[in-house]
Order: structure tokens, then sequence, then C-alpha cells
């Protein structure tokens, strides 16, 4: 009787600190920029559905572990994974930090199909998934925030057929040979392919749209091997886009194709950003190609 009273009290305990905390603070709250004309303080701030969603469920989790540890008397009740589920389906991870955080390399994250959006918040924060993304994920993938999100190692879901939108700030991952079938990088968007492999990334049947003031990035091996993308359709360009590179240990002396497109590349202007140092560079640009020598 004594333990099942110390359960649900502890029950109970989670539940009032997760209401306790969305009353007194905004934590649950949608941000607001600095200086918002409209929205002058939190508690005028709409419920962000993410992180109230998120709430619950950790109130559940939670609470739950405390109810079986107390009605068992012993730790370990709970599988050792289960903590480290991270999925979206529909909603908003976000960082609202400004230094840098990683998730570790136990926790995955899964897409549903009705897509996921990352937000970095902050212009100086880093967001880091070292475990990647689930191959079972199903959905588009969307960035968002001033700040960086980096997803570790070569990702592919869906047998490819899923879109990144990168809306602001920066993403920093790879997504292997045809781990994505389309890619839209934004005015404010910088699209990095820095994962320490050189990848010929193929959209299969989607589209690549860079708008102008984007930026891309691409790490560059030994002559001839690199990070490119490939679309068999035509691409979907304008303005100036700033290409960066990056070495990887082979880097040398050669001649480098980075994106290939049905047509369309010529309706832009590509411009060379940061590069390793000691080298001169010269882009080359046509309707369908995109090189470095």
């Amino acid at each position: 009787v004594l333990m099942r009273s110390i359960a649900w009290a502890a029950m109970a305990g989670v539940l009032w600190l997760i209401v306790l905390v969305s009353m007194q603070t905004g934590t649950l709250r949608t941000s607001v920029p600095e200086n918002d004309p409209v929205i002058t303080n939190w508690t005028q701030s709409p419920w962000s559905a993410s992180r109230v969603v998120f709430a619950w469920w950790l109130a559940i989790c939670t609470g739950c572990y405390l109810f079986l540890w107390a009605m068992k008397a012993q730790m370990d009740v709970l599988s050792g994974s289960a903590p480290l589920l991270l999925g979206i389906n529909g909603g908003t991870l976000s960082y609202s930090g400004s230094s840098s955080l990683d998730l570790t390399s136990n926790r995955v994250l899964t897409i549903g199909s009705s897509g996921g959006t990352i937000e970095a918040v902050s212009s100086l924060g880093v967001l880091t998934i070292s475990g990647g993304i689930s191959s079972s994920s199903t959905g588009d993938l969307t960035k968002t925030g001033a700040g960086t999100v980096v997803i570790s190692g070569s990702n592919s879901w869906n047998s490819g057929a899923n879109a990144v939108i990168v809306s602001d700030g920066t993403l920093r991952a790879g997504f292997g040979s045809g781990g994505i079938n389309a890619l839209t990088v934004a005015s404010s968007g910088v699209m990095s392919f820095q994962n320490n492999i050189a990848e010929a990334l193929t959209l299969a049947s989607g589209a690549l749209q860079v708008a102008g003031g984007a930026r891309l990035g691409f790490e560059l091996d030994a002559a001839g091997t690199s990070d490119k993308i490939i679309s068999s359709v035509a691409a979907v360009v304008s303005g100036t886009i700033t290409l960066d590179f990056f070495n990887l240990a082979g880097f040398g002396s050669g001649s480098y194709n980075l994106i290939s497109a049905a047509s369309g590349l010529n309706l832009a202007i590509f411009a060379l950003g940061n590069a390793p140092a000691g080298f001169n560079y010269t882009l080359n640009t046509s309707d369908t190609l995109i090189s470095l020598d």
C-alpha cells in the first residue's frame, strides 16, 4: 500500500510540474523574435504544438518510469533504448540554444509521412543529430531557423523518394548517392554536404531549386572526386549562388564536376566562396554543368 501511494504521488508530482512550468514560463510556447511589435511578452505567444506534445510524452514516460520504479523497487524497469526514441511527424524539433548541443549517436531521427521540421533558432546555435536519420523514415525534411543543424553520416530513407528543404540557416548533412529525390535551398539557406565522404547525390526525378543568396558546400577529395548533385530534370536557379569548398585528405589540383542538370544552370551566377588556401580556382558554368578547375 505504501509503495502504491508513493507511485501515484510520483506520477501526480510529474504532471503538476509540467502544468506549473507551462503556466509560469514560456517554455511550451512558440519562440517570439525580439522587439516583436505585436507579441510583447511570452504570455501572449501562442502555444507550440510540438513542445506541448513533447511535454505530454515526457510526463507520461517519466511518470510511468517512476510508477514502475516505486512498484517494483528497482531502477532497470525500462529498456535502455526507450528514452532514446526521436521522431517527427508533421511537427517541429526546435533548439533555441546559442551553443552546441549533440543528441548523441544513440538518438536516431525518424521522420513520419507528414514530414518533419528541424529548427535551430539562434544563429549561434548548433544542433547535432549524431545518430542520423532512420532508413524507416517516410517524409520530407525541412530545416528552419538561423542556426545550424548537423546530421551525421550518409542519410537515405524511403528509397530516396523524399525532399529536403533548407528554408533558413545551415543544414550540414550527406545523403549518399540517392538518399533524397529533390533539394530546395531558399535565399537565406545554406546546404553543406560536409560529412567527410565525397558523395555523388542523384536526384532521380525531383528538381534542384536554389534561390539567389543561397550557399552550397562541397567536399573535394582527389582530382575528379567530390560531392556532386546530379539531376535528370531542369534546375530552378536564380540570382547569385555561392559555392563553398572543403578539402578531404586526398584533395589536390584537378577538375571537379559539381552540379549537373538537364538544363537551367546558366540562369544563375555561381560565385566562389570559401575554399582551401594555396590554390587558384575557376568556376565553369554552362546550361547543364557547373564545374571547378
